[in-house]
């Protein structure tokens, strides 16, 4: 049974990654890396648009195997370069993904010449999605970690 928006807990993800935070704010925020990097492994991205401002939207448009076609977007809450990241997430062409809107919150913490990523998934409706996006965003960042190391 599925629990109600305001009991699940947040999705706490962290990744450590060799490169500046200017450069891992860069992958987030450019529409040629996120098309390189973003994703679990099975997806690819067909488009990225970006309007990076408060306001703002994005939208991405992924491929899968499992799910052919979805895409996932939403407004800029925040925007503090190379620092910090909020935006609003919502799934788009799925009938096994939720269509209720959460909070993603991404901080870019400097470590030493690395980067620490922690990214807070909040605002999901239920356990099982929460577990879902946690096995995407370990899996997305693994990802861009390969991107940024080559």
């Amino acid at each position: 049974m599925s629990q109600p928006t305001n009991l699940v807990p947040a999705l706490y993800v962290t990744r450590v990654v060799p490169a500046s935070r200017e450069r891992v704010f860069a992958a987030w925020t450019t529409p040629d890396a996120i098309k390189a990097w973003f994703g679990p492994p099975d997806c690819k991205v067909l488009d990225a648009q970006i309007d990076l401002r408060i306001g703002g939207k994005y939208y991405i448009l992924l491929s899968t195997k499992r799910l052919g076609q979805i895409s996932v977007g939403g407004r800029y809450k925040e925007v503090k370069p190379p620092e910090k990241l909020v935006f609003t997430w919502r799934w788009d062409g799925s009938v096994e993904l939720t269509d209720a809107t959460s909070v993603v919150t991404v901080e870019f913490v400097a470590a030493g010449a690395a980067t620490e990523i922690r990214l807070t998934h909040e605002q999901l409706p239920t356990l099982e999605s929460r577990d879902s996006h946690g096995h995407g965003w370990n899996s997305t960042l693994d990802k861009l970690a390969l991107y940024i190391g080559r």
